[in-house]
């Protein structure tokens, strides 16, 4: 079974699901037009226009949000998580990935493609990020240890994602890369689904220091690869 193929199918459902959410929650359409001297966020749509199709129609509307670019999101998720943008092998998923990621940042020609590789480039700095045994120079831990301090990566799924410690990594990794941009109603959707996430990612898999270690790069992907992350 190939545990790294169930993860990526995994987290590209739940990913673009929590991207669309934040797309369709935060990019309010705004109406700018003066009404007796003062500025109102209602909006009041326009009058059909027989001669634009619905895509057009959208497409005219202004939006609040925006979508980070190719680059944006490269370098958003470095800062995140600690692990360079010149790694070798994050480089080398972004330079297969970069013509599908969004090349500016217009939120009303996301599409799921863009999701995907979205999802394959936070996969990688996931990857990366909880192998990754060795302290950087200049730096007091590790990476991974400084967003989820005191998880013991070496030890059986049994015991390390036991209800504390999955409670544990899973506020932490919502710290670590939401930094409280959540509402405390999206946080505790979260983390129901980050929940059912691992239960997933468990499925026939052993109690091994791998499934432990697995667990932690799909909760690591899903929240890097959210809304919170990539919207402007």
């Amino acid at each position: 079974m190939k545990t790294n193929q169930k993860l990526i199918v995994k987290l590209i459902t739940l990913g673009l699901l929590v991207s669309l959410v934040g797309v369709f929650t935060q990019c309010v359409p705004t109406n700018t037009k003066q009404i007796g001297g003062s500025s109102s966020n209602s909006f009041t749509p326009p009058p059909l226009d027989n001669d634009q199709d619905e895509g057009q129609q959208i497409n005219n509307l202004q939006v609040s949000e925006g979508i980070k670019s190719h680059e944006q999101i490269l370098h958003t998720m470095s800062a995140l998580t600690g692990v360079p943008a010149t790694n070798a092998s994050v480089k080398n998923v972004y330079d297969q990935v970069a013509t599908t990621l969004p090349t500016d940042n217009d939120i009303k020609v996301f599409l799921p493609p863009h999701q995907l590789a979205i999802t394959k480039l936070a996969a990688e700095f996931c990857k990366v990020l909880v192998d990754t045994t060795a302290v950087p120079l200049g730096k007091p831990v590790t990476p991974r240890a400084a967003i989820w301090p005191g998880f013991n990566f070496g030890a059986l799924h049994a015991v390390a994602l036991d209800p504390a410690g999955r409670d544990t990594m899973i506020e932490q990794t919502i710290e670590a890369f939401w930094g409280g941009m959540s509402t405390p109603a999206e946080t505790s959707a979260a983390i129901m689904e980050f929940n059912q996430l691992i239960d997933d990612l468990l499925v026939n898999e052993p109690n091994s220091t791998n499934t432990t270690r697995n667990v932690v790069k799909g909760v690591c992907t899903s929240a890097l690869s959210s809304a919170y992350v990539t919207l402007l």
